[in-house]
């Protein structure tokens, strides 16, 4: 048997989660701010900041994600991602 952990149970691992709309398939377990607004499609400039708010996480948890932060996924989390100019 490997102990190889690209072999080991539970390593390889999908969530599909829903980003704007969209089925995404992640295969990493936890994601940041960053990763959610690329898999957005949304384009940011100098001026742009982004909203992000999440539901059904884990613990069937909801709130919102800042920048900075990263979240633990679940399969069939929603992320809703929204331009947000700085004023």
């Amino acid at each position: 048997m490997s102990n190889d952990k690209h072999t080991a149970p539970g390593q390889n691992k999908e969530y599909t989660i829903t980003v704007n709309t969209r089925e995404k398939v992640v295969q990493e377990h936890k994601v940041d701010y960053d990763e959610i607004v690329r898999l957005s499609g949304l384009i940011g400039t100098d001026t742009t900041s982004f909203l992000i708010s999440y539901e059904r996480g884990v613990g069937n948890a909801s709130g919102n994600l800042s920048q900075g932060e990263s979240i633990v996924l679940k399969d069939g989390m929603v992320f809703n991602v929204t331009n947000c100019n700085r004023s």
